[in-house]
């Protein structure tokens, strides 16, 4: 089974500004960059609504975007547009995002949606639910950028392990002393025939 990897996520870049139709007093537009999906953005309404995202460089390459923790219903219009200005009018870059269902026609609260690659400053989210019986927008995570996609298929020994290399030292009578490190999620997995290329990019 070969897979994609979104890694130095466009969206997650330290310069990117993000901006809003309208956001709550604590769940704000910037929550959608914070890794806990249940940190959430939410919107006032449900229909015309928008996320912005000002990358302020110009030279990342955007390919992939991802949804996560979203209240949106299967009705929901969503488009993904990108352009080198902040003006909205005919878009460089404009893909209409599929909602899923599972076989019991519940919406799956993730959107994963590849096209053409492309070099836009500027990416917008647009939201369109007026059937959305909470009468807002909810999501909690968007990613977008670059996916690096392997070339063999990859074998079936694939696991995930969470990791976390935060640090204690205790001194005896006093409380541990932790010093905290961001986690993360390592796969493991192996390949056939692996080219040496491949190899060098892992």
């Amino acid at each position: 089974m070969a897979f994609r990897i979104l890694y130095n996520a466009a969206s997650d870049l330290s310069a990117t500004v993000v901006t809003a139709s309208s956001q709550g007093t604590s769940n704000t537009d910037g929550n959608v960059q914070d890794e806990r999906v249940g940190k959430v953005w939410r919107t006032d309404s449900d229909t015309a609504e928008w996320i912005k995202f000002d990358l302020v460089v110009t030279s990342k390459k955007v390919d992939v975007i991802g949804i996560f923790n979203h209240n949106l219903t299967a009705a929901a219009v969503v488009t993904l547009e990108g352009h080198t200005a902040n003006s909205w009018g005919t878009p460089d870059v404009s893909e209409t995002l599929t909602i899923a269902t599972d076989g019991d026609s519940n919406v799956i609260p993730r959107i994963v949606h590849h096209f053409t690659q492309a070099t836009k400053r500027w990416w917008r989210l647009t939201i369109d639910d007026p059937t959305n019986s909470n009468g807002y927008i909810q999501i909690g995570r968007v990613m977008f950028g670059e996916v690096y996609e392997v070339t063999r298929e990859m074998g079936g020994d694939i696991s995930v392990e969470h990791i976390d290399p935060s640090e204690g030292s205790k001194v005896a009578g006093e409380v541990p002393v932790m010093t905290q490190k961001p986690r993360f999620r390592r796969i493991r997995t192996s390949f056939q025939f692996i080219g040496q290329t491949e190899t060098d990019k892992w």
